[in-house]
């Protein structure tokens, strides 16, 4: 019996079939449609999505291996089937913003049927985004949905595509630029056949002139101001490399079999014997071997840490990028050298085969970007940083450079799951020992980067700051969400950032928990015998209890955590309405309403959650002149901090009925006094500050640690920094 083909081996049958006709797509700049029908027969069209949505999970060094394989068939058709990947891959990392519904819709499709995605992104007068920009593309917020209008040039796969991923900007006083999700076809949407470039001619790179295509409010992926975008995205970008390291050496490989082939049966009458004979020619196709060598350790090493969820930093993979290209492209004109006039000639490939992976050059990062980001580097660290301080030492004429120099000192104070993955991150960092005996403060003078807790003794640190504080510390990450654990002086780090978001899942489960216990009286209904169970019965057969559908929803903050209470929210049919900084309105989020105050959400409200920092402007922000304004029967929820209300006025609303319960996760202070009213009223739930709880909390927070790690490393811009002005 004959064991199943693995998916690098389906993908070398399909490979010999499509490299057959791959002279006549190039010939013709037609677009291979068979080709994509066999890899879907094969399975292969949704290899990268995660198996959580219907995918196959493939891990990248297997994704390299099959675009490696089609790309020495065909590289048009291992170019789109790329872009197919690396939207898949997106859909399964952790915090996408692909609602779960929608990607499992399109794996569904490109599991029974061919069916493709590819982001639309350059624009005739932005250029490649990756170099700044705002795009011209416009998505207009309308009743019934997101028009979009725009034209898109270079969009690989035009004529097979089912979706677009389109780079657009809102149309909104402070415009927001993101990804919003196409479906090929629509009214508006016209391809102009301009693609008649010299490489990867059947790749059908078309035009797509979108013109007020309407789209669901849904299908708005992701919208950020356009500053945010700067951090980039380093997973992505080490994907991207993988794949297309693999199919520009798969051109090249398919460069070396025909010139060995050549080299075998080329038998010039001057020599009497074959060209591979020849010891320069030997020397040529092992020089060839060597770059192909390279590229194949380069492409396996970085598709290791992918698989092993190590961070690349974008230096890195904007390398290894550069490097493939150039040695792909190098590779291919040594066997023109070795070829002339034969190398050339139409009839032969090699001619194809060096127009196609010259192509490599093109796709971002191209080589200057991603060479001037190793030569910068972050300052005084890391590659480039440590070129800097030699490069500073000769211009003083000084060339006594410190051995650690390339190196960030890291103190670790959260636990074990940080320092396992700091040790497999390969970033030049060296972990320092932690003692619990000696405040972190102490150790400013000899650590670069802390991670710490408000566990970690920040709530006995000294009122004002110690001396020489703070050392030669460049940054501080919390784990935590809020800086109120700890000192105002920590702020004079030159940065400080949170664990904001790590634990809005968690948080938002606990607050629907409260919110379906407190509407269902759930904590009311548990029997212990039949006569109880009759009892119990009756009497919600008498008043029966309700439901959270059609219930309103008040929710004051509205950042990660507010944004997860409220997706679930809406789950259950509850009206949504949330109070964010400065009466802020919200834009793209659809049926979520904005209050412009506490006293109109309080009086808007069914259920009110607090999901807001302690600042001077919030601090017992929930009093009795607030309350004044609630809804009679309200249900608070506070999972933030306790300071935010006057707990002297909740007891009094709660007496006197105006509010029907209060669900309390976070008191002032932590914990009450023994006796505290608060421990004992009838309509008060209280838990010890646990919301956050949840089995691989420490992991997450750790993981987003060390992700900005690799930024800093790499010299991106830090995610979730503190703002000291704000206080959060």
């Amino acid at each position: 019996m004959n064991a199943p083909l693995t998916w690098g081996q389906a993908a070398r049958a399909l490979a010999v079939e499509f490299g057959a006709r791959a002279a006549v797509h190039d010939r013709d700049a037609s677009f291979p449609h068979a080709n994509f029908y066999g890899l879907q027969q094969a399975g292969l069209l949704a290899l990268a999505a995660p198996r959580s949505l219907g995918g196959q999970g493939a891990s990248a060094a297997q994704l390299a291996e099959v675009i490696g394989a089609i790309g020495q068939g065909c590289p048009a058709t291992a170019l789109v089937l790329t872009m197919q990947y690396i939207q898949q891959r997106g859909m399964g990392r952790p915090g996408s913003p692909w609602p779960q519904a929608l990607a499992q819709q399109l794996v569904n499709e490109s599991v029974h049927e061919v069916s493709l995605i590819n982001a639309l992104r350059v624009e005739p007068e932005l250029g490649s985004p990756a170099r700044g920009g705002l795009p011209a593309t416009v998505a207009r917020h309308t009743a019934e949905g997101w028009r979009i209008s725009g034209h898109k040039v270079y969009s690989t796969g035009a004529p097979i595509l089912r979706w677009y991923v389109v780079w657009a900007r809102t149309d909104e006083d402070a415009p927001r630029t993101g990804a919003f999700l196409v479906r090929a076809g629509l009214p508006g949407i016209r391809i102009e056949e301009t693609w008649d470039h010299l490489g990867l001619r059947a790749s059908g790179s078309h035009d797509v002139h979108l013109h007020d295509v309407l789209i669901p409010h849904a299908h708005a992926l992701d919208l950020r101001l356009p500053q945010d975008w700067a951090r980039g995205e380093p997973a992505m970008q080490a994907e991207m490399t993988v794949m297309l390291a693999a199919l520009y050496t798969g051109v090249a490989r398919a460069a070396r079999d025909w010139l060995v082939q050549f080299l075998r049966e080329r038998v010039p009458a001057s020599l009497g014997a074959p060209l591979a004979t020849l010891p320069r020619a030997q020397e040529a196709v092992g020089r060839i071997e060597g770059l192909l060598l390279t590229n194949d350790r380069l492409i396996a090493s970085l598709a290791h840490d992918l698989d092993a969820g190590t961070l690349v930093p974008t230096v890195d993979s904007g390398l290894v990028k550069a490097l493939t290209t150039r040695n792909a492209i190098e590779a291919v004109q040594a066997a023109l050298e070795l070829t002339s006039n034969h190398g050339l000639a139409r009839k032969n490939p090699l001619e194809r085969h060096l127009r196609d992976v010259l192509c490599g050059r093109v796709h971002t990062p191209q080589d200057d970007s991603a060479y001037v980001a190793a030569g910068r580097g972050p300052q005084g660290a890391g590659r480039g940083g440590r070129m800097s301080a030699v490069l500073a030492a000769h211009d003083s004429g000084s060339c006594n450079v410190d051995a650690a120099a390339d190196r960030w000192v890291v103190l670790n104070q959260t636990g074990p799951e940080a320092d396992a993955l700091l040790a497999d991150t390969g970033l030049p960092i060296v972990l320092t020992t932690d003692n619990a005996a000696v405040p972190a403060w102490e150790r400013a003078a000899d650590v670069d980067i802390l991670f710490t807790g408000p566990r970690n003794g920040w709530r006995h640190a000294p009122a004002t700051a110690p001396a020489g504080w703070p050392g030669r510390l460049k940054w501080v990450h919390v784990a935590s969400a809020g800086i109120d654990f700890f000192p105002p002086w920590l702020l004079q780090v030159p940065q400080v950032t949170c664990s904001r978001g790590v634990a809005a899942v968690p948080i938002a489960e606990y607050v629907l928990t409260a919110l379906l216990t407190h509407q269902r009286t759930w904590d009311t209904l548990q029997v212990s015998g039949a006569r109880p169970w009759r009892e119990t019965f009756a009497r919600v057969d008498q008043q029966l209890p309700g439901t959270l559908q059609g219930r309103a929803l008040g929710i004051a903050g509205y950042g990660a955590i507010g944004r997860e209470v409220a997706r679930l929210a809406q789950a259950f049919g509850m009206q949504v309405t949330v109070l964010r900084r400065g009466g802020a309105q919200v834009q793209g989020d659809d049926g979520v309403r904005t209050a412009p105050s506490i006293e109109k959400l309080l009086a808007a409200s069914d259920h009110l959650v607090l999901a807001l920092p302690i600042t001077t402007q919030t601090y017992q922000l929930i009093n009795a002149a607030t309350l004044a304004h609630a809804r009679p029967g309200l249900h608070l929820v506070n999972i933030a901090r306790g300071a935010l209300v006057d707990q002297q006025a909740l007891l009094h609303a709660l007496d006197s009925g105006r509010l029907s319960g209060a669900t309390l996760d976070v008191t002032d202070p932590e914990p009450l006094p023994d006796g505290h009213p608060l421990y004992s009223h009838p309509r008060v739930r209280l838990t010890p500050h646990v919301s956050w709880a949840a089995q691989g909390a420490a992991q997450l927070t750790a993981r987003k640690f060390v992700a900005n790690l690799a930024r800093h490393v790499a010299g991106e811009p830090l995610e979730d920094v503190v703002d000291g002005a704000r206080g959060y």
